[in-house]
């Protein structure tokens, strides 16, 4: 113990702990001298203090120095300590030390902070018991002038009785709180430091029994069984892991904090223990909180007359209930505000530091004559509650006009930077902005900003890829280059005011164009007015064909091109060729252009166009012939109807696509259309070029059908001799690949009609057998295909491009009209394509023919099958998700195609991947001989397709091994029309294996009523034309169509795929877009997961 002059920081370091009145009743005490202090030594001091009743009361002081923090332990004898709080005889004998000149602290801890904390002292606080008992403090009273040291030795053992001490203390209090009796809590609201820290702040009080007031929470968290309400203990428990911490925290309080996420859940919680309380600055209130269940209260700033000035005063109204924000105990954050007896909630929640701000400044008050400029001053400031306004004064919320205004792009700059102004009367606002409004004082108007309809502005231009400008402090916004002027065109559409790169946008007003002919061509040309500034047709073409909505001006300005503009004219630019200025078409085009051009009124037509509309017009209607003398048989009236149509695209001179579905009898049609020819005496043969697969089909059907016809199959190698007799044929049947190696002799022979069978099988345009059947000298030409469109809309192209040349313009431009902006013009595209494609389904014209039931079959594989799948996926995705973010889909494909390769043969069968496997089991295959081995029981016969010609053999030894009798095709195959006759006409072979490639076309299978695809094909055209083989023309049963999936693999995904990609080709000719031209890496992704 030492004593120093001046007085020691003790008192100042605990502070905290004690409230005010105990620090002035304390000091009171002190001054009066009521404080003796009768024993010390090196940490601890005893005093006693006279307080109101007879004997003193005693004090112990204690300092612990414990991991670099100090901590002084206090104890009396008076009621209010032991209901745990430091009192006014503490806090006087701190002052009496602190006067003694006693230092307790540590020099290193001299300025810090120190815990004040209870302990239980191990000497008599009792004023006889301390002067008659032992003990090692030395007295400081009776004589005695100070502290002596005392001997070494002595030290050590009273430090370890100390530390022995303070160990037993801290296990005694654990004692005393197991055993102790359950305790009552009470939780209090604490509305001012709610609003000071602006959280949602609880303070947590208990009662033991005998207790005559609430102390502060002792429990902790394994603590909460000693709670007696389940109410309570509930509501401690959402409580007790969230403590008010830092400097707002208090050492004589337990505080608690809780998020906002967690208001309702832990209000309505603390209001069912029926003992939350609020605290204003004035005091707890008397009765407990309770949950209210009315609608929130509306926030106004009401202006209202006081005196000779106006008062500003924050209110809260629902119904006929108005609240001052004088009469709020508290206002907390996220909307909600105490009262006395409820918590409620109040709108708008971001006015409410409104609230708080009039509470703590008393109010606001204006002069009379200044209420403009107050009012003025209040909606410069953001968010500003509604206003409640004196006559004749009123408040408006306008919409306001947007304005978006983007600057010149810089070269070397990805993006172009820009701002958006909002136009109110007297003003506007840019983005960002904070006023809450304007005020009109001549109209005695506040007008209020829309802030949702700017949000929603806002929210717009997010969705069309503005984003906020990098480093931008006045949030300007920036677009992609690329993308400002489909935003620009986007945005005046939608009525927004724009200015880019200093330029006005200018509107279409009207057009004058001309069409004019010449030998085999046609002509447009004219201009475009946009708002008086004229442009001619070559710089609106070039806006087309470069994907720009707009078009420069001679002033400078900029003219947009309307969108239903855009969809008629950007096909007349994708289909037309480019001519001193005009756009030059071919009299093939006829068709295309009058329905193009339909309706526009201003665009001027010459006679030449008129003679071609007319010759269209007169032999528009397409009439159902009868069957012409010579075919044997009877058409069925659509047959009529495609004979009719045969006959329309003769008279007009253009060709055409038969594209009826598979079995609708395209083959009887054409044949009817050919004797037709015979009994013309045209003196010419006409050449079918189709898959080598239906040569023999064709050369039946026309003895069926046409008996006189004069027929050579013009195959083989004894081909050539026939040459120079083909003139005297009706019809000459060839491949595909003979055509191409004797296109030079072919195409020297003139034709009556080329007609090309499964035309898809020139769908790339650049392939030798599609140039070689465009060489062909054919007066008319047909198609003949269920799905000619397969993949890409490039196929339609290689097709019309036989058909008509130059109908469909250039391939890249055709090719353009697939692009998502281009959907309109395709559809008039389309619609000019009509009369030209003949499609019909089965549903349409056959309601004789029999059901067909198309169902998905799961196979779960077992365990070892399963695994062995995701080892493989989980490495494939690894490695192919890696290689595709670094080369792209596009350089990646090779290896992405190989990878979903291996995972569909995974699917299916082991045996796929490795060879050494082909004896195991799979899910697949397990599930299909179940399947047969019941069908074929019931007397049913069977297709089995799939396009792994290794997964076929697999099956053909499990059906060996079964005794079950097949018949079996694929791409080597010698004999096919006696391997499908020995199914077709045979009862001995009742299942039919059959390769995808090879057997999905061209074969009449129809002695079979059941199809089972066993693996998915990317393109689901491919899998209806398998299904086809058996339901079509001469079905007598319904068909059954099973799709055999192995469930969680990239089957499921591949399914999923199809449903979402069939869109494009549909525009055209109902089929659709082949699937794997068209992965993304988010589909990539989706595969493989």
């Amino acid at each position: 113990m030492t004593l120093v002059t001046p007085p020691a920081r003790l008192l100042s370091a605990a502070q905290g702990a004690f409230t005010s009145r105990s620090g002035r009743q304390g000091k009171a005490y002190y001054d009066e001298g009521r404080v003796t202090i009768e024993g010390a030594d090196e940490d601890t001091v005893v005093a006693f203090v006279r307080g109101s009743r007879p004997r003193p009361y005693g004090v112990a002081v204690r300092f612990a120095e414990v991991a670099t923090r100090g901590r002084l332990q206090v104890s009396c004898t008076c009621p209010y300590f032991l209901e745990g709080y430091p009192c006014k005889h503490i806090y006087a004998t701190l002052m009496a030390i602190d006067g003694a000149g006693i230092q307790m602290v540590s020099p290193s801890l001299i300025d810090s902070r120190l815990d004040v904390v209870p302990f239980k002292p191990d000497l008599p606080l009792d004023q006889d018991e301390f002067f008659a008992g032992e003990h090692s403090l030395r007295r400081l009273t009776g004589g005695e002038e100070g502290p002596t040291r005392t001997p070494e030795w002595q030290d050590k053992v009273r430090a370890l009785r100390r530390a022995l001490g303070n160990w037993q203390d801290k296990l005694s209090e654990e004692v005393v709180l197991e055993r102790g009796a359950p305790r009552e809590l009470r939780f209090v609201l604490d509305g001012p430091r709610c609003e000071d820290l602006q959280q949602l702040v609880v303070a947590v009080e208990e009662r033991r029994p005998g207790d005559p007031r609430p102390r502060p929470l002792g429990l902790r968290a394994r603590d909460l069984h000693l709670v007696a309400q389940p109410e309570a203990r509930d509501a401690l428990a959402l409580l007790i892991d969230t403590p008010l911490e830092g400097p707002a925290a208090s050492t004589t309080e337990r505080l608690f904090v809780v998020p906002v996420s967690a208001w309702p859940r832990t209000l309505a919680a603390l209001m069912a223990t029926g003992t939350f309380l609020v605290r204003g600055a004035e005091g707890d209130a008397e009765g407990a909180l309770v949950e209210d269940e009315g609608a929130p209260f509306d926030l106004t700033l009401a202006v209202r007359p006081e005196d000779d000035g106006w008062a500003f005063r924050g209110e809260l109204t629902r119904g006929e209930l108005t609240l001052d924000h004088e009469d709020l105990v508290a206002v907390l954050p996220a909307g909600f505000v105490a009262l006395p007896d409820r918590v409620v909630r109040a709108e708008p929640a971001e006015g409410l530091s409104w609230l708080r701000y009039l509470r703590k400044a008393g109010g606001l008050r204006a002069p009379q004559d200044v209420l403009p400029r107050a009012l003025a001053e209040l909606v410069a400031i953001p968010g500003l509650p509604p206003l409640a306004l004196p006559e004749p004064w009123r408040e408006e919320v306008v919409t306001p006009e947007v304005e978006a205004v983007f600057a010149e792009p810089k070269p070397r700059m990805r993006h172009v930077v820009g701002q958006v102004f909002f136009h109110y009367p007297g003003g506007r606002f840019a983005v960002g902005s904070r006023e809450s409004g304007l005020v009109d004082e001549l109209a005695h108007r506040v007008v209020r900003r829309d802030q949702e309809a700017e949000r929603t502005r806002i929210l717009r231009l997010a969705a069309l890829g503005v984003r906020r400008a990098e480093e931008s402090e006045d949030l300007r916004v920036q677009v992609l280059q690329e993308h400002l002027p489909g935003l620009v065109r986007q945005l005046v559409q939608e009525g927004w005011r724009v200015e880019a790169s200093g330029r006005r946008m200018r509107g279409l007003s009207s057009q004058s164009l001309q069409l004019s002919s010449g030998v085999d061509w046609f002509e447009l040309s004219g201009e475009l007015d946009f708002e008086g500034v004229s442009a001619g047709l070559p710089e609106l073409l070039e806006a087309i064909k470069s994907g720009s909505r707009f078009v420069r001006l001679g002033d400078g300005s900029e003219g947009m091109l309307p969108e239903s503009w855009l969809e008629r004219y950007s096909a007349l630019a994708n289909l037309g060729s480019k001519k001193a200025g005009k756009l030059r078409f071919a009299s093939s085009q006829a068709i295309l252009l009058d329905l193009l051009l339909e309706g526009q009124g201003d665009v001027a037509v010459d006679e030449g166009f008129e003679r071609a509309r007319a010759t269209v017009d007169r032999n528009a209607r397409v009439e159902a012939l009868e069957e012409p003398e010579g075919f044997v048989g009877t058409l069925r009236d659509y047959q009529r109807l495609g004979l009719g149509w045969q006959v329309f695209l003769r008279k007009v001179g253009l060709g055409g696509c038969l594209a009826d579905d598979m079995g609708l009898g395209k083959t009887v049609q054409v044949l009817a259309m050919l004797a037709m020819r015979k009994r013309e005496a045209i003196g010419r043969p006409s050449l079918v070029v189709a898959p080598r697969s239906l040569i023999h089909n064709w050369m039946d059907e026309a003895r069926r059908f046409v008996p006189d016809l004069k027929v050579l199959a013009f195959v083989g190698p004894e081909r050539h001799e026939a040459l120079p007799e083909l003139p005297s044929y009706d019809l000459v049947i060839t491949t595909y690949g003979t055509l191409r190696r004797d296109v030079e002799a072919l195409s020297g022979v003139a034709l009556d009609y080329v007609i090309l069978d499964e035309a898809q099988a020139i769908k790339n345009a650049g392939a030798q057998a599609s140039k070689a059947v465009r060489l062909l000298q054919g007066e008319h030409r047909l198609a003949l295909s269920g799905t000619p469109v397969e993949n890409h809309l490039a196929e339609l192209w290689s097709i019309f491009e036989f058909l008509n040349p130059r109908m469909l313009g250039a391939r890249r431009d055709f090719a353009s009209l697939a692009r998502p902006e281009q959907r309109g013009a395709l559809t008039r595209v389309a619609r000019g394509l009509a009369p030209l494609i003949l499609r019909r389904t089965k549903d349409q014209v056959l309601s004789e023919l029999p059901a067909k039931t198309e169902l998905t079959v799961f196979c779960e594989p077992d365990e070892d099958e399963a695994r062995r799948y995701r080892e493989l996926r989980d490495h494939l995705r690894r490695s192919l998700t890696e290689r595709v973010e670094r080369d792209g889909m596009g350089r990646a494909k090779i290896h992405v195609l190989e990878a979903l390769l291996r995972l569909r043969q995974a699917a299916c069968h082991p045996g796929l991947l490795d060879e050494k496997r082909r004896k195991q089991g799979s899910a697949k295959i397990d599930t299909l001989l179940a399947h047969l081995t019941e069908v074929l029981e019931e007397g049913h016969k069977a297709l089995v397709f799939s396009q792994f010609v290794q997964l076929l053999s697999i099956v053909r030894e499990r059906l060996d091994a079964e005794g079950i009798s097949y018949a079996y095709l694929d791409g080597s195959t010698k004999d096919r029309e006696a391997v499908v006759r020995s199914f077709q006409e045979g009862s001995e072979r009742s299942v039919f294996l059959i390769s995808l490639r090879a057997g999905g076309l061209g074969l009449n299978l129809t002695e079979a009523d059941y199809v089972y695809i066993l693996d998915p094909w990317w393109n689901p055209a491919v899998e209806a034309q398998a299904i086809d083989r058996a339901h079509r023309i001469g079905q007598t049963r319904p068909v059954f169509a099973y799709r055999l999936i192995a469930q969680g693999t990239v089957e499921e995904k591949i399914q999923a795929l199809q449903a979402e990609k069939m869109e494009l080709a549909e525009a055209i000719v109902s089929s659709h877009e082949g699937l794997i031209e068209r992965l993304t890496l988010d589909d990539l992704r989706g595969l493989l997961s």
